[in-house]
């Protein structure tokens, strides 16, 4: 599993657990859960700052793919499997970024693209009502330099 999947999963999984916003984590250079320094780049700060802002619809897929393909568990089942920060980074990497595809390999990446990729897919394809919903983003800066001064000034 790439490095950067599990410094912006545990940003991730440190906001979304410990109920602190994403200033204070990044501020506090906290990252006490990933096992790893606490010296992210701003590439795993903006990795984990994207996934949280399409944290909303990242769930919604993830429910409506497991009605989909009538698996009887719930989300907070799925997360007991594995780690919820890095599925998340993972599955917007996979979805919403611009390479559309998961860097490295491992467990978590086994468990998307073996469940969920090709019905998420699906799901967010023209022809299904959720098309609409969830391709309607926000402007995205075009370069990294230029989202990362997006964040800042929100921070600021």
């Amino acid at each position: 599993m790439s490095r950067q999947y599990i410094a912006a999963g545990g940003i991730v999984e440190e906001v979304l657990s410990e109920n602190r916003s994403f200033k204070s984590v990044v501020h506090s250079g906290g990252l006490s859960n990933t096992g790893i320094d606490n010296s992210a780049s701003k590439v795993e700060y903006l990795l984990a700052a994207q996934t949280l802002k399409h944290k909303n619809t990242l769930y919604s897929l993830i429910s409506a793919a497991l009605e989909q393909i009538n698996d009887k568990s719930d989300i907070d089942s799925l997360f007991r499997e594995t780690n919820r920060g890095v599925f998340l980074v993972m599955l917007y990497e996979l979805l919403f970024s611009t390479h559309k595809k998961i860097h490295g390999g491992g467990k978590v990446k086994r468990l998307i693209m073996d469940k969920f990729a090709e019905v998420i897919r699906e799901l967010l394809s023209k022809d299904s009502a959720n098309y609409e919903a969830v391709t309607t983003f926000p402007e995205e800066p075009s370069s990294v330099g230029a989202l990362y001064a997006n964040v800042v000034r929100e921070l600021s």
